[in-house]
């Protein structure tokens, strides 16, 4: 019997934000093979042993839907509420790779949220595996280069929502009408865009539960971290978001008040950066991006 429970409308969704499942740690508590990256990318990365407990957490708690339940709501099943919906960001292998099988595993679903600059590269979903009929994952656009949308010109925010929207479709050979904030950066201006360009269905970063398809252009989803406990995901499975939402307060006023640059300094230092470490958009500037056939 499928995990997988029906989602009615304007039903309440905790959205889970994950982003690489990766085989192991290393003794260190850092991840094989992606010593170069930044820990403002790693200290999201979980491990397939904790991805496994997650996913038990999570069907046990018969609150799962999937992505096309989510588009198309019916008031059957509703018993439980909230619902809670996984989702990927960046498109990692390692997530279809490893964390696919573990989804499949306990009858669960991901929304696999994709970079397009960086399909094909070795760490990245490659044409080939997006092209398959049978994975356990909806996709949706992360952008083309994960550059930080509110930071960027109209004309630069369209090419990236509208060009990863039509690659997508090319290769999908159907619509894509899901998007995920790169970084979370977005404002109004961005969302309009969004908007414009045929989303219907935008997903923050913004820690909180949302309300069905009347926050569809504003999905909430708590960010699952290196060191996101059991404790966390239960408490978070029952709508409890109070504590991250009050962090998410302190941290919006730090930033008003110490300015976007000195706050990154900051955090720089709090995740202690490396000179030389690698972030998102090294990643795609770095990569030719694949060709579609």
């Amino acid at each position: 019997m499928s995990n997988l429970a029906t989602s009615p409308n304007n039903v309440q969704v905790v959205g889970l934000m994950y982003h690489n499942v990766c085989t192991n740690r290393g003794a260190d508590g850092g991840f094989p093979g992606f010593e170069a990256l930044s820990p403002s990318i790693t200290s999201y990365f979980v491990d397939e042993v904790t991805f496994e407990r997650h996913c038990q957490l999570i069907a046990s708690s018969e609150r799962a839907i999937n992505f096309d339940q989510l588009n198309n709501p019916n008031s059957e099943d509703s018993v439980f509420n909230p619902r809670v919906l996984l989702t990927f960001d960046d498109g990692w292998r390692g997530t279809v790779d490893v964390g696919g099988p573990v989804l499949e595993k306990h009858g669960l679903h991901g929304l696999l949220f994709v970079t397009t600059d960086l399909i094909g590269h070795p760490d990245f979903v490659s044409l080939e595996t997006l092209r398959q009929g049978d994975l356990p994952f909806s996709v949706g656009s992360h952008g083309m280069s994960h550059r930080l949308l509110a930071e960027l010109s109209d004309a630069d925010v369209e090419q990236e929502l509208a060009g990863s929207k039509s690659l997508l479709e090319d290769i999908l050979g159907k619509e894509v009408d899901s998007l995920a904030y790169p970084g979370g950066s977005y404002d109004g201006r961005v969302q309009e865009i969004a908007r414009n360009v045929g989303y219907r269905w935008i997903f923050t970063s913004k820690p909180h539960v949302s309300q069905g398809t009347s926050d569809r252009l504003q999905m909430g989803r708590l960010a699952v971290k290196s060191n996101t406990s059991d404790e966390m995901i239960a408490r978070w499975l029952c709508g409890d978001v109070r504590r991250e939402q009050t962090r998410e307060i302190v941290l919006s006023a730090a930033k008003r008040v110490m300015g976007r640059r000195f706050y990154r300094s900051i955090r720089t230092r709090l995740l202690s950066e490396q000179r030389g470490q690698l972030e998102m958009t090294d990643l795609s500037d770095q990569f030719l991006p694949a060709q579609v056939k």
